[in-house]
């Protein structure tokens, strides 16, 4: 995974699973996002709830700053999506 990709609408892939992880444990949107890895319209919606609370620039989009925020608050996240990644998991 690259921590400098821009994560949008139309994104894919086992960095947008970490993304809704993330959002399913701080933010619990009802209902809570499918992590299937597939950023959609729900998705960006709560991106922005995260941007908001965590006083970020709030564009609904995963950039370094927000990514940085993500796995700082959630690094046993993060280090399970890492050990997905490393092992295949997509």
């Amino acid at each position: 995974m690259k921590l400098d990709k821009l994560y949008r609408m139309g994104s894919r892939g086992i960095g947008v699973k970490f993304i809704q992880k993330i959002l399913n444990a701080d933010i619990k949107p009802e209902p809570l996002l499918v992590e299937d890895g597939i950023w959609g319209l729900n998705t960006a919606n709560v991106v922005k709830q995260y941007q908001t609370f965590y006083g970020l620039l709030v564009d609904g989009i995963v950039g370094p700053q927000t990514m940085k925020s993500m796995i700082l608050e959630y690094p046993e996240i993060w280090n399970e999506i890492c050990y997905e990644y490393a092992i295949g998991v997509r």
